[in-house]
């Protein structure tokens, strides 16, 4: 695969397709949407990964639509033989998961890596072996579990842009005096508790990982 030429890789999400087209091992464009005609016209191999049969469906009917007749590289636990996978069934790994283990493999040999989409995946490579790590509902998740609180319903739409005030002030080098901001309303704590659940996340994997 590193000396082809034309590339095009494709996740098919939960929700969103992404796709990334590369030439001679290089990212040239990415975008969230299914692969233009004329990139397939054009590429000589497809990769992807699936967690979507609804989604996959949209990418094999394009697929069709374009006659393609390049290669085509299913990403998955089944599929691969140089990572080993620390799980009782390899079977149950999501596509999305070995892609980032992969990634991770090849470029770095090992390391501890974050995906956070409809979901938060950490996984961790070590000795040849993807570890996977953690699974946790997503941000968008998260917040729409407030639309349930009969008070706390009107907050969703408000919880995103109060996350993105406390990342700007924590990058003003501020991080010290944000962690022991006191709550004074709802809103606030409700960012508390979300910011001190993904911090908890992060912590225990670089806990049970011994990476820093």
């Amino acid at each position: 695969m590193d000396r082809m030429g034309a590339v095009i890789c494709v996740d098919v999400g939960n929700i969103n397709i992404h796709t990334g087209l590369f030439l001679n091992g290089r990212l040239v464009e990415a975008f969230d949407d299914l692969p233009r005609p004329e990139a397939l016209s054009n590429a000589e191999a497809i990769v992807y990964s699936s967690v979507s049969t609804k989604n996959f469906k949209k990418l094999s009917q394009r697929l069709k639509e374009v006659q393609y007749k390049g290669r085509i590289l299913h990403l998955s636990s089944s599929t691969q033989n140089l990572l080993k996978i620390h799980y009782q069934n390899p079977s149950q790994l999501g596509d999305d998961r070995l892609a980032l283990a992969y990634y991770i493999w090849r470029r770095y040999g090992e390391g501890l890596g974050i995906d956070a989409g409809t979901f938060i995946n950490i996984e961790w490579v070590k000795d040849n072996t993807h570890f996977p790590i953690a699974i946790f509902p997503g941000l968008k998740l998260i917040i729409s579990n407030y639309k349930k609180g009969t008070r706390l319903k009107d907050y969703p739409s408000l919880i995103m842009d109060e996350l993105k005030k406390m990342r700007l002030f924590r990058s003003k080098g501020r991080a010290e005096d944000a962690l022991r901001h006191l709550p004074e309303s709802s809103i606030d704590c409700i960012v508390e508790g979300i910011v001190n659940a993904l911090k908890g996340l992060v912590d225990g994997a670089l806990r049970v990982t011994g990476e820093e």
